[in-house]
């Protein structure tokens, strides 16, 4: 399995909802890039993972707000990969979305 490099979008003004629909929409485009990955045990195309977080100000740390993004990732790839996942609201859980698939469309 092959270990790509991470990077982080800052989104000023973006509420979880909408950091969520981005990482969703960003996994996406990869996966409709159909850029052919014949050892992915997920998908024959590349695909990516992403773990959102979104915070009042003054609600988190950086620090903070770093690491709920990156619980939702590991969540992200714990439940298959090709996906985007954060915390519920309440930090008691995840949401998770996953692109349609570009065989199903579902």
């Amino acid at each position: 399995s092959y270990r790509g490099d991470a990077f982080a979008c800052i989104l000023p003004d973006t509420s979880a909802a909408g950091a969520l629909a981005l990482a969703q929409a960003l996994e996406s485009r990869i996966r409709a890039l159909d850029i052919p990955h014949a050892g992915s045990d997920i998908a024959g195309v590349c695909t990516i993972s992403l773990g959102a977080a979104a915070s009042s100000p003054g609600a988190e740390s950086l620090r903070d707000l770093l690491a709920l993004a990156e619980a939702g990732l590991r969540r992200a790839q714990m439940n298959g990969r090709g996906r985007a996942a954060m915390p519920d609201e309440d930090g008691t859980g995840l949401r998770e979305a996953r692109a349609p698939s570009a065989t199903t469309g579902r």
